[in-house]
């Protein structure tokens, strides 16, 4: 994804909306875009912290399987990125 595209997908959100547009650029040239398949593990509970994640979409039954096992799982949409 081009570095202008993930800018954008950081500007549609709340996390980075109040960076100025050159800090957001910024990011945009480091970050990186990686899909996953379903029930791939990004992470695991008690991992140290070695990324900054943020998810532009989740399979519907994801937030179905978490909601019945009482986790907090945000909604995300590709104009609300939400926190991983």
């Amino acid at each position: 994804m081009p570095a202008e595209a993930i800018a954008d997908f950081f500007k549609a959100g709340t996390v980075f909306a109040a960076l100025p547009t050159e800090e957001i650029l910024a990011l945009a040239a480091v970050a990186r875009e990686d899909r996953y398949r379903a029930r791939d593990y990004i992470f695991m509970e008690g991992d140290a912290s070695a990324w900054f994640w943020l998810g532009s979409s989740v399979w519907p039954n994801a937030k179905a399987r978490a909601k019945r096992a009482g986790s907090c799982f945000p909604s995300t949409s590709p104009a609300r990125p939400s926190l991983t």
